[in-house]
């Protein structure tokens, strides 16, 4: 009796299968790794409930719903949205297909930044120089798109985005972006 139930325990048993590959996607920008790719819920929190607001887009996109975690492709990242500061031109994103995914590395910023300190910083409305760094502000500050050549800063420099200040050392480091206010 024993082995019979053993038996049949095991072969119901061998119906019963669980999908442990099934993806969980990060819903927050924070939550997103470098390598993983970019939900529609990721880069809403991205521009709205990001404290730096480093993403504008002039329109909106589709995060309720099942939308919220589809993950972007290159087309609809840049054909649904007119973004401002990110870097188009950055290889890993500019080389891909319009249906490749986008992962979070490929996601770099484009900033007009400007060392003038008589004008308010929230009056600041373009810059005098444009630079390039990842997607949150950190890290190497770029004078190329390509993200090759490295800025050498010495000091504040005011942005574009609504008063960003970011501080930037004559190796090209950002030691600070945020806004002092």
């Amino acid at each position: 009796m024993k082995k019979l139930l053993s038996l049949s325990l095991f072969f119901l048993c061998s119906f019963c299968t669980v999908d442990y590959s099934a993806p969980i996607y990060a819903t927050t920008w924070a939550g997103t790794a470098s390598n993983e790719g970019v939900t529609n819920a990721a880069m809403y929190d991205a521009c709205i409930n990001n404290l730096t607001f480093l993403f504008y887009n002039t329109q909106t996109f589709d995060n309720t719903g099942g939308n919220r975690l589809k993950l972007l492709s290159k087309d609809s990242l840049l054909g649904k949205a007119t973004w401002t500061n990110i870097n188009t031109s950055f290889p890993s994103l500019s080389n891909k297909t319009g249906k490749q995914l986008i992962i979070k590395s490929d996601i770099t910023l484009r900033l007009d930044i400007t060392t003038t300190t008589s004008v308010p910083l929230d009056c600041v409305v373009g810059g005098s120089q444009i630079i390039y760094t990842n997607a949150t502000c950190t890290g190497t500050a770029y004078t190329n798109a390509a993200m090759t050549t490295v800025f050498v800063g010495n000091g504040n420099y005011y942005t574009s985005l609504e008063g960003l200040v970011i501080r930037i050392n004559s190796s090209g480091v950002i030691s600070y972006a945020g806004y002092p206010c």
